[in-house]
């Protein structure tokens, strides 16, 4: 079949059918409905206007593309440039048609009744709504009233024209062989045609409709109500100029999915769903149509009433749930024919989100009220399963004499179960997808004793709705036995328990063909990344016998509606000043008191109308530092798809190392998101890698692009000790008196950040005395930095010297004191050693002697003469003379200092002066315990020391 563009034909549909006569080939039509959506504003004046797409959908009796006589102009056919079938000549109709196949492009022009060369009183016609006159326009027999033109033929002797074209979408050959589809699916042509119009440029609706004739009305197909009347399939055309209620898909009508006809059982009440479907996903009204909306005010044939238009039936307004009530009509095989109203509000320029269900508002923020309204015109037909009785009566036929031939295996059975997905499912472009329908025969029969002869149960995938030229969607059903993949062949003679519940399952799938929005050839919804949407439906056909005449039942039909989406994910690069682009995995080194900035450049395919760059906040940015420059839009008003306003996009990201940031990698990813709102948020890429793991507080997930991650390396300091600094955990020796000097020096090796060295107190402390000068600063290898700020450049290498001068108290004293070398990024480098007070050694101050030295420690002064051979001078002491006070003798076991005082002849105070570690002379000492032993001397005097001289 030919392609169809949803811009690009501007197609009258004026559709002219067979005249209303005995001529059975003339009633044909068996199913219609019609849908529209705003696809475009253009306020230009003289030229512009608002255009809508529509789309018409009917089914028409297949021996309709049959019927062509030789020589007479007398029905449908098949156009010459058909797909799939034979080429015939239509123009002069001289030659047969061949039946249709699916893909197949068919014209369907009017009809000249063959015995009086005459054409139809009641014209069938297409109006968009514009003629206020247009519900007589087909009335031939009012001269007063204009008509529709161009028709295909005004008077009887005009000669067949094209009137309408369509695709067929699905058409099953005729077959005598099992499984039998049934009768509805095998004697229906399905046909879809496309059309466009332009309305004025203003807000305004108009009543589209489908008018023709006629109906049927003899032998098999007689209709029970509106035998031979016409139809008058109808929608609400409201059109906006606004453009943001194409955005929010409200400038359109709801759609039907639906099949030609419901049977339902003689006897039995019966409930089945009408399915309508909104792109919006706005609340949807239902309602049987009125006597009007059946077509009556087209009625011309007195002789034909009406009839009762539902004799009955209901419809929940809510559900669309028909309840078809029990009827006890002699005629089993009668018809119903039933029409039904879809409502919704609108078009709506926005939603106010705060009521459920949402509510729809105009352009200056008031409730809409306005109703778009479209109509499904189908039948329903009634099939004896056996029942005697109205329902609840529950007797089965003992005797099947005189039912038609196979009703003895539907002895009170029951039409079978099948469900598909009731919410929307949304299918991605270019990939497979795919859901479940399930099905069971029912309750099987209600007598176990009868047994159930050879027949068939599968489901049927029925897609007679519009699709795409290249739809290749497959339904593979799977049953627990039967034979292949087709049915559940039920075995004759097998008794009824055996086969009371068959059930069924299938996978219905497809991976639709992606196209750019601005390509248009295969999809006809102009939205934003929905190219489309769909309805698919399925049916249960238990197929005990070749036709619904013979016993066979068909499920009412599980609709699923199906959104094709085009998903794309943006693109992100990182962008320098000279044009280079940085790669994924990238390390930016960011010394502190420096920054760097980049350029993210995100782009989309046009459907995407606004991109946003982000950081993800996992693992996130430093928290201080970082700062996100606004968002640059670049703006394109013609884009194919609708005006574009934030795609491409650019954004500045930057970063300032702070201290706080020292020896620190952080790890960053940036990610471009669109608003393909509808899209999955996280899909996998290549089936393997995540993406779109991003999204903040109040936004929408959306399609994301594959992150861009790099690492900002914020070097710290590389503090090391050096000489003369003493070693880690290393043991100085000094003595009471003396004057001790330490120089602690500390560098950070990169020659960058200031350090510092002071002495850690928390666990050890300074010894009393301590003195920690002032800190000193230099430069590594001599070299300053280049750069000075706070806490770098100025002091990379520290200098103190600790000086103490150890009491006569603290002799013997092991005192583990600690440093920290340390930067402002709080890095720290620790050094910890000790210092031992010795014992019997003593520094001389300033002015000593000896022999004042000797008084101070109660012991003679000739003895520490004799003990300090390299003293010259006794009255003259260099000061920080070191002077020996005694013997250091290392203590038994058992030994305390009393014992040995005595054992020395030693002062007991004076030893335990030059001991001070000591708590008492009793105080037992350990083994080698170091202690200080001054000789005993009597002190008399001619031992007075001499005279200085």
């Amino acid at each position: 079949g030919e392609r169809m563009r949803a811009y690009g034909w501007l197609l009258l549909a004026t559709l002219l059918l067979l005249e209303p006569s005995t001529h059975v080939s003339g009633q044909y039509l068996k199913y219609g409905t019609l849908k529209w959506r705003q696809i475009d504003e253009d306020p230009t004046p003289l030229t512009g206007g608002i255009t809508v797409h529509f789309t018409l959908y009917t089914a028409w009796r297949r021996d309709f593309f049959n019927r062509n006589p030789a020589g007479t102009p007398y029905g449908g056919c098949l156009s010459c440039t058909g797909g799939s079938s034979l080429q015939v000549d239509c123009g002069d109709q001289t030659a047969p048609c061949v039946l249709p196949n699916v893909g197949d492009t068919v014209e369907i022009f009017d009809s000249v009744d063959i015995s009086t060369a005459t054409v139809p009183l009641v014209a069938t016609v297409f109006s968009f709504g514009e003629d206020p006159l247009f519900d007589y326009v087909g009335r031939r027999d009012r001269a007063d009233i204009p008509k529709f033109t161009p028709m295909c033929r005004q008077v009887a002797s005009e000669l067949g024209s094209k009137c309408i074209k369509g695709r067929v979408v699905e058409a099953y050959p005729n077959t005598t062989s099992w499984p039998m589809p049934e009768e509805d699916a095998t004697s229906t042509v399905y046909v879809v045609t496309e059309l466009t119009h332009k309305y004025p440029y203003a807000t305004a609706s108009y009543p589209a409709r489908f008018q023709g004739c006629c109906r049927m009305d003899s032998g098999d197909f007689m209709l029970h109500n509106n035998p031979a009347g016409p139809w008058d399939i109808q929608t609400t055309v409201s059109v906006t100029a606004s453009r943001q209620a194409l955005e929010t898909g409200t400038a359109a009508s709801p759609y039907f999915a639906h099949v030609p006809t419901v049977n339902v059982i003689k006897g039995r009440p019966m409930q089945f769903k009408v399915h309508a479907f909104d792109i919006a996903d706005r609340p949807i009204t239902y309602q049987i149509g009125s006597e009007a909306d059946h077509g009556v005010g087209l009625k011309q044939d007195a002789q034909r009433p009406f009839g009762n238009t539902n004799i009955g039936m209901t419809i929940d307004a809510g559900t669309g749930m028909v309840v078809f009530p029990a009827t006890a009509s002699t005629v089993y095989e009668r018809y119903y024919n039933l029409v039904v109203l879809a409502s919704v509000v609108g078009p709506c320029h926005s939603y106010d989100t705060s009521t459920v269900p949402k509510t729809c508002l105009d352009e200056m923020g008031l409730v809409v009220t306005a109703t778009i309204r479209t109509t499904v015109d189908f039948y329903i037909q009634v099939v004896d399963a056996g029942y005697v009785g109205l329902w609840p009566v529950n007797d089965c036929l003992a005797n099947t004499a005189g039912l038609p031939i196979g009703s003895g295996s539907k002895v009170c059975n029951k039409h079978p179960v099948i469900q598909a997905p009731t919410g929307l499912q949304r299918f991605l472009c270019g990939e497979p997808n795919s859901f479940t329908v399930t099905a069971n025969d029912g309750d099987g029969t209600d007598q176990p004793s009868v047994s159930v002869p050879a027949g068939y149960f599968a489901i049927r995938h029925r897609r007679q709705l519009v699709l795409p030229t290249s739809y290749n969607a497959s339904f593979a059903p799977a049953f627990p036995r039967g034979d292949g993949d087709c049915c559940v062949r039920v075995v004759a003679g097998l008794n009824a328990t055996d086969q009371s519940v068959i059930q069924a399952r299938g996978a219905y799938t497809w991976a639709p063909t992606c196209e750019r929005l601005e390509t248009d050839n295969l999809y006809s919804f102009q939205g934003r990344h929905r190219l489309d949407q769909y309805a698919v439906c399925f049916t249960a056909v238990d197929s005990g016998a070749f036709s619904q005449w013979q016993g066979q039942l068909v499920a009412p039909p599980a609709c699923t509606s199906i959104a094709v989406l085009r998903c794309t994910k943006p693109t992100i690069r990182m962008v320098w000043s000279d044009g280079q682009t940085s790669t994924n995995g990238s390390v930016f080194t960011v010394p502190v008191a420096t920054g760097v900035g980049f350029k993210l450049e995100a782009e989309d395919d046009y459907q995407t109308r606004t991109l946003g760059i982000f950081h993800r906040a996992d693992p996130g940015v430093p928290s201080t530092g970082s700062l996100w420059g606004p968002a640059v839009c670049l703006q394109n008003l013609t884009a194919p798809s609708g005006p574009v306003t934030c795609n491409p996009l650019t954004r500045h990201f930057n970063f300032t190392a702070g201290l706080e940031h020292a020896g620190i990698d952080y790890p960053v990813c940036f990610e471009a998101t669109n608003d393909q709102i509808e899209c999955p948020p996280f899909r996998p890429d290549s089936g393997v890698v995540p993406y779109g793991t991003w999204h903040g507080p109040g936004v929408t997930p959306s399609q994301a692009s594959q992150p861009l991650c790099i690492t900002l390396n914020i070097p710290g300091p590389t503090i090391q000790w050096i000489d003369p600094t003493p070693l880690a955990e290393e043991t100085l020796t000094t003595y009471m008196g003396c004057l001790f000097a330490i120089t602690l020096i500390a560098q950070d090796a990169s020659n960058y950040f200031d350090l510092d060295i002071v002495p850690f107190t928390n666990e050890f402390g300074l010894p009393t005395g301590v003195l920690v000068e002032e800190r000193t600063c230099s430069f590594v290898g001599g070299a300053s930095p280049s750069l000075v700020a706070e806490g770098v450049g100025s002091c990379p290498k520290a200098t103190r010297i600790v000086r103490w001068s150890p009491s006569r108290s603290q002799t013997g004293l092991v005192s583990r004191v600690c440093f920290n070398a340390r930067a402002k990024s709080v890095h720290v480098a620790e050094r910890c050693f000790s210092v031992l007070v010795s014992k019997c050694r003593y520094c001389a101050q300033a002015g000593e002697s000896l022999m004042a030295i000797a008084e101070s420690f109660q012991t003679d002064w000739l003895q520490l003469w004799g003990a300090n051979a390299h003293l010259h001078n006794p009255h003259k002491l260099s000061e920080w003379q070191l002077i020996n006070l005694g013997a250091l003798y290392p203590a038994h076991t058992g030994d305390t200092l009393q014992s040995l005082a005595t054992r020395f002849r030693s002062d007991v105070t004076a030893s335990l002066a030059v001991n001070p570690d000591f708590e008492s002379l009793d105080q037992v000492l350990v083994d080698g315990q170091p202690v200080c032993m001054l000789p005993g001397i009597c002190r008399t005097a001619e031992y007075r020391p001499p005279r200085a001289t």
